[in-house]
């Protein structure tokens, strides 16, 4: 992610949640499970569970799948900055290691 974003997220949470540097990992990782929760129930009425009287159109489904990916993205990206460490870098670390994994795998065959 870039300077930018940090950027904008923390101005955004100091003019707008004073104190969010302070918050419990707790409220971090229920953000984002409740964000996730969200993310699942626009794709189940995506296609067609839940109710019959959701008359979202397709684009309409679209555009809210991609607002809560968002949701979950900007919370993920808060908590690590309150950890100390930067989304992309945790995401650098964690690819490398899944490449690692499967390259592990790939010999035990």
């Amino acid at each position: 992610m870039s300077r930018n974003i940090d950027k904008m997220i923390n101005e955004f949470n100091d003019k707008y949640f004073p104190g969010w540097r302070e918050w419990e990992n707790i409220y971090y990782s229920n953000a984002v499970a409740g964000e996730a929760g969200e993310l699942c129930n626009v794709v189940k009425k995506s296609i067609g569970g839940g109710t019959k009287h959701d008359l979202r159109s397709p684009a309409e489904f679209d555009r809210d799948i991609k607002e809560e990916i968002a949701d979950m993205a900007i919370y993920l990206h808060i908590f690590a900055l309150k950890l100390g460490t930067k989304l992309d870098a945790l995401i650098r670390l964690k690819m490398k290691e899944l490449e690692r994994r499967m390259n592990e795998r790939r010999k035990v065959k």
